[in-house]
Formats: C-alpha cells, sequence, structure tokens
C-alpha cells in the first residue's frame, strides 16, 4: 500500500468510506425491519386482533397524512443543504418552522374530525386519535431536523436516527408487555412520549452537525415550498396506495378482522430489507452514467436483478408463512395464513417498484413515477370496493396486489417506451447481472449526491 501514489491512496480511501456508508445503510434497513416487525408480532400478541383493530383506528390516519403534512420539507432540506452547506442551520430552522405550522394545521382540522374519520363513537378511541394527532408535529420536526445529516456527510448518525424512530416503538410494547398495558391507547400514549424525548437528542445533533445560523427566512421558505409541495402531492397517491386500505377496511370489515389484516400488513415486511438495499443504488447509479447507451444497459441491468430478486424472497416469504405465522401470532391467526401469504407477495412488487421508480428517476423521468401511482390509485378505487365487499380481508390483501402490479406494468411500459428497452431484456435475470451489480456497490447514494451537488 506504500508503494501507492498519493492519488491512488486517496481513490481507495474514498471507496472504503463508500463501501461503509452504504453498508451502514443496508444494516440500518435490516435493523429497521427486524425492529418494525418485533412490534408488529408484540403488539399483536399483547393486545390480540380487536385490540390489533383498536390501534390501527390510532395510529393509521396520523401516520398517513403525517408524511403530507410535513410539505416535503425533509427532502427540501437534504438538497438544499447539500449545495449550500455552509447555511444548513438557516435552511433547516426554515424548514423545520414551516412543516411544524403545517402540521399544527392539519392536526387541528383532524382534531374536530375524530369522530368521523375513527368511524367510532367510543369517547376512548376518539381521545386516544386525538392525542396521537401530536405524531404529526413531532415526527415531522424530527425529520426535518435528521434527514439532511446525510447531506453533510453524517450518515452514522443519519442510520441512528432512523433506526432509534423505528425502536421507539418496539420498546414501548416491551415496556407494556412488562408493565400489563393491554389497551391501543395505553401504548400510543406512551409511543408519543418516547418520540418526543428523541426531539432533543435530534436538536442537539442538528446543533453540532449543521453550519451557519440558525434562524428563519421567508425567501427561503417560499424556495423550499417550490421543492417541497410537489414532492408531498407525488407522495399523495402513493401512500394512499399504500395504506389506504387500512384506513377504509372499517367501513367493510369488523375490528377484529382489521387486527388481522394490520398484523398481515406488518408479516409482509419480512421481504422489504433486500429489496430496499437494492433500490438504494439504482437512482446515483444512474444519475452518475453520462453515456446515453451505457445508462441504458445499466437500468436494464437493475431492472432484471430487481426482477429477480423479487421472484426470490417473494417465493420464499410465501412459503415459510403457513408454517411461521401460528408459531409466531398464535394459533387464533391459523386460519387467515392465506391473507399474510398474499400479503407478503403484495409487499414484494411494492418493493420492486421501489427499485422501478428509484431508476425511473435516475433516468431523469421524476413524472413517470407520480403518473404510475396514480394509476395505481385508479385500481384501487376499483378492486377494492368489490373485492372487500365479497371477500373481506382477503380481498383487501388481494386488491394490495392488485394495485402494486398496476403501478409495476405503468412503470415498465414507460420504461420501454421512453428508453427503448425489449421487456424480454427487462425480465430476464442474468447470473451476470448480480456480479457486476456487487462490484458496483461502493458507489454510496448519499455520497454521491453529495459530491455531486457541491
Amino acid at each position: 500500500m506504500s508503494d501507492l501514489d498519493p492519488g491512488r491512496r486517496e481513490e481507495a480511501s474514498s471507496r472504503r468510506s463508500r463501501v461503509a456508508s452504504l453498508a451502514g445503510t443496508t444494516v440500518a434497513n435490516f435493523a429497521v425491519g427486524v425492529l418494525g416487525f418485533a412490534g408488529s408480532v408484540m403488539s399483536t400478541r399483547l393486545l390480540g386482533p380487536s385490540g390489533r383493530g383498536d390501534l390501527a383506528i390510532i395510529q393509521t390516519i396520523p401516520t398517513l397524512t403525517g408524511i403530507v403534512a410535513m410539505l416535503g420539507m425533509p427532502d427540501a432540506a437534504v438538497y438544499r443543504v447539500a449545495a449550500e452547506r455552509e447555511h444548513s442551520k438557516t435552511i433547516v430552522t426554515t424548514a423545520a418552522l414551516v412543516c411544524s405550522a403545517a402540521s399544527l394545521v392539519i392536526g387541528t382540522v383532524l382534531f374536530f374530525l375524530a369522530p368521523l374519520v375513527t368511524s367510532d363513537e367510543t369517547a376512548h378511541l376518539v381521545s386516544a386519535f386525538r392525542v396521537y394527532l401530536l405524531l404529526l408535529l413531532v415526527v415531522g420536526v424530527y425529520w426535518t431536523l435528521t434527514q439532511p445529516l446525510r447531506a453533510v456527510d453524517r450518515y452514522v448518525a443519519w442510520n441512528v436516527t432512523r433506526v432509534a424512530q423505528t425502536a421507539s416503538w418496539t420498546f414501548v410494547v416491551g415496556l407494556g408487555t412488562v408493565f400489563g398495558w393491554r389497551t391501543a391507547q395505553r401504548l400510543t400514549t406512551a409511543h408519543l412520549v418516547v418520540l418526543a424525548l428523541l426531539l432533543p437528542c435530534a436538536i442537539l445533533l442538528a446543533r453540532r452537525a449543521y453550519q451557519g445560523r440558525a434562524a428563519f427566512s421567508l425567501p427561503l421558505a417560499r424556495g423550499m415550498l417550490r421543492f417541497g409541495v410537489p414532492t408531498a402531492l407525488s407522495s399523495i397517491p402513493q401512500l394512499a396506495n399504500y395504506r389506504l386500505d387500512q384506513a377504509v377496511l372499517l367501513f367493510f370489515v369488523t375490528r377484529s378482522e382489521l387486527g388481522v389484516y394490520a398484523t398481515a400488513f406488518g408479516w409482509s415486511y419480512i421481504t422489504t430489507p433486500v429489496l430496499q438495499t437494492i433500490g438504494a443504488v439504482c437512482l446515483p447509479r444512474l444519475a452518475s452514467t453520462v453515456d446515453t447507451s451505457l445508462k441504458r444497459d445499466e437500468l436494464a441491468r437493475v431492472v432484471r436483478i430487481g426482477f429477480g430478486a423479487t421472484i426470490v424472497v417473494a417465493g420464499g416469504g410465501a412459503a415459510v408463512t403457513p408454517l411461521l405465522v401460528p408459531f409466531i401470532f398464535g394459533s387464533s391467526f391459523g386460519p387467515f395464513v392465506g391473507v399474510f401469504a398474499v400479503m407478503v407477495l403484495a409487499m414484494s412488487v411494492n418493493g420492486l417498484n421501489y427499485i422501478l421508480e428509484e431508476s425511473t428517476k435516475g433516468m431523469n423521468r421524476p413524472r413517470t413515477v407520480l403518473y404510475a401511482e396514480i394509476g395505481g390509485l385508479v385500481a384501487l378505487g376499483i378492486f377494492f370496493p368489490v373485492m372487500t365487499t365479497h371477500f373481506r380481508i382477503m380481498g383487501a390483501a388481494v386488491t394490495s396486489c392488485l394495485t402494486y402490479c398496476a403501478v409495476t406494468v405503468s412503470l415498465l411500459v414507460s420504461i420501454r417506451r421512453h428508453e427503448r428497452i425489449p421487456l424480454r431484456r427487462l425480465l430476464t435475470p442474468r447470473i451476470a447481472d448480480v456480479r457486476s451489480f456487487i462490484a458496483g456497490l461502493p458507489a454510496a447514494p448519499e455520497r454521491f449526491i453529495h459530491n455531486t451537488a457541491g
């Protein structure tokens, strides 16, 4: 190593750093998946199907609206900080205040609509839902403070904050198991308290990681809204496709059935870490390729890898589901293993969509993603009422799978039309693709984006 010239040593050091950042992100993805799965299992065993249904009533709407209520400020802050690191404190402060204002407005509206959106007249559930609306503010500020950490090369801190947020729920459910908190109301209130306790840590981290002066800038806020609002609008059909079924399902099934479906949704995450890891490198790898021909070759390669990986994880996940679900969740869930298996297939297709969407963005076609998600939303609106009315939660699971498949078809057709790549070339996995993909892993997404933004 000592014989290497300084340029080669610097290149080798940069390569190791990129490998480390990507490896850390991969480990964090698995940790988030494991913690989320553990929290789902523990809460189901603690509350039972009916209590799990209460939990879904309290959590689903705040979780869905919380992402939209951020107005895309976390993403806007990431890109602004990457370009103007010396003003990062002003950027993050402005984004956090805009996000806070939007969260308070939307939270107030939902507060008064609580009896309607919960479809429940039980006072304690409505009250718990209203308290949990504070999640919009707490998580909005937390994300806005921590997401830009990757833009200032704080990869370890960024991954820790992601894991900590997921671990907060698992920790609360663990406390509930120890102290006998067998109501969804107590668990959600405790979860909100734990998340609030993470905020001072995020604020301290932001003070140390970002540069400049912490101040609010109205012109900056306007510019960030021009970036963030379209991002938030794009998330609406995506979120609807992803979670709207749980929000509406209560109008079609019993609370106990809703609990089973919510549990199946949590179980379906067993396939996502691998697919998320593949998707994480698609956008920067394609964006870094200048030659059009090489870029199309790389696009076809990552799509083939994603398609092959989806087949493997979906098949494996569906195969082990009938064996593991009754063992992990209890014998009362045995009659519903079909619902669990279908949800595994659906979430695997959704993981493939993540790969396709990141690849499409890497080809500088972000509107394609929006159009595909809108198409999925239309499919959801067509299939959900019919399938759920006749087949209840199995119909809802099949609808999820059909919705994600509609998005997949739209994305593949768009890639074929715009990039002129035959579908057979996109959907025929090759062993050589895997070797090439692994060889290119050192191109860590966040570091590449930061380096090119500068």
